[in-house]
């Protein structure tokens, strides 16, 4: 057989191989490479999971992706962004239009005690009062596909770098934890709870010269002990020690360092 031979049969086996396994985007689909931010859960509060999803294309001046739409999905969309790599367009129930608000990322939580969730969206966006560009944490309830305010924040004590919704102490009510940088360049943890109009901020860590992130292996002990940790990554990981005192969450100023 003549080299020119193997090689147009080398060729058809590859095309082959490609027609088996690719499945093509349809018209309305959105690409795992226009997939921002996601989280699921039970964000209409009806029983039924969803996934939301920021979608879009956009960068902020720190480098950090950005959205134009939060997308409400049915749950098994995220089967199908590992499996085909796209989100099919008839697995999107609402397209939700941000992109005045330029959203980096969606979380689901309750913070108010109310058995429902809300849906977390940090902005990158000026305020009336504060018009500078910045990260924002807003909260909204979502209504048969609209979002409606609950609480849009200006701002957190300080600039943050990122922040999580997270039950530490088990009592099924959400604390915000964010990563908050200083005047100084340090960084330090703040955890805050709702308070009505609100969020109130319980303890901060002591400061760190490292920039920190959350890590996935974060776990909380049951309400009422004496110690709860939360797990954070930098060159080292740092597991912040907090203990319950008369009733209030308080940073321990101590801290485990794993290599």
């Amino acid at each position: 057989m003549k080299v020119w031979q193997k090689k147009v049969i080398a060729s058809a086996f590859v095309i082959i191989l490609i027609l088996t396994f690719y499945t093509p985007e349809t018209e309305g689909s959105v690409p795992l490479c226009e997939v921002v931010s996601y989280c699921t859960g039970d964000a209409a509060n009806d029983g039924t999971p969803d996934l939301l999803v920021i979608s879009g294309n956009g960068e902020i001046d720190t480098g950090e992706r950005h959205g134009k739409f939060l997308l409400v999905c049915d749950a098994s969309a995220e089967d199908d962004m590992d499996r085909l790599g796209y989100i099919p367009p008839e697995k999107i129930q609402y397209r939700i239009d941000l992109s005045g608000i330029k959203p980096l990322k969606v979380q689901l939580g309750d913070v108010d005690g109310d058995s429902k969730n809300e849906v977390a969206v940090c902005v990158y966006k000026t305020t009336k009062f504060n018009p500078v560009m910045a990260k924002r944490p807003f909260f909204f309830d979502l209504v048969e596909g609209n979002l409606i305010p609950v609480w849009l924040g200006s701002r957190l004590s300080r600039p943050f770098d990122d922040y999580i919704l997270y039950d530490i102490d088990t009592d099924e009510i959400d604390e915000l934890i964010s990563i908050e940088l200083l005047e100084s360049g340090k960084r330090v943890i703040a955890i805050y709870n709702w308070e009505g109009f609100g969020f109130e901020m319980l303890t901060q860590s002591q400061e760190f010269d490292d920039e920190l992130r959350f890590s996935s292996n974060m776990d909380g002990q049951t309400a009422g002990t004496r110690e709860s940790g939360i797990l954070f990554l930098s060159r080292n990981e740092i597991r912040l020690k907090f203990r319950f005192i008369d009733g209030k969450l308080i940073y321990s100023n101590e801290c485990e360092m794993r290599d």
